[in-house]
Formats: C-alpha cells, structure tokens, sequence
C-alpha cells in the first residue's frame, strides 16, 4: 500500500530550504541525494540542516552537516 511521504530540509531557524520529496511511495528502502541546493536552485551555505522525514502518522527528524 503506497503511503504519502514528504522529506524536506530545514535550517536552523525552521525556514524550509528545499523538499525533497513529496508524493506516494512503496514500502521498502528508498534513497534521495541533496546536492545542497535550495528549491530555487542556489546553493546553500555550509551549516547545520536538520532533515524532515513524514509518512502517515511516521515523523522523523535528522541533524546534518553541510561542508562545502
């Protein structure tokens, strides 16, 4: 059963950087690569992102590190 999932990217301010992904996905493992670029396409400065994952009634929240 396909579930809706959003993945974004957040700074340390809670702004949304960029998403993602947002649409319906198949159980199993998935993987998505950010280039560190914003939805505009600019490139982000390096800092700590924080890493939003939701699927149904799932929410997760990751720190990473973007060095350039």
């Amino acid at each position: 059963i396909q579930s809706d999932v959003n993945l974004r990217v957040y700074d340390l301010l809670g702004r949304e950087v960029a998403t993602l992904l947002k649409g319906k996905l198949l159980p199993g493992y998935h993987s998505v690569i950010w280039h560190g670029r914003d939805d505009t396409g600019k490139a982000v400065a390096s800092g700590v992102y924080f890493i939003v994952l939701e699927s149904g009634g799932y929410h997760a929240v990751q720190k990473i590190l973007m060095l350039k």
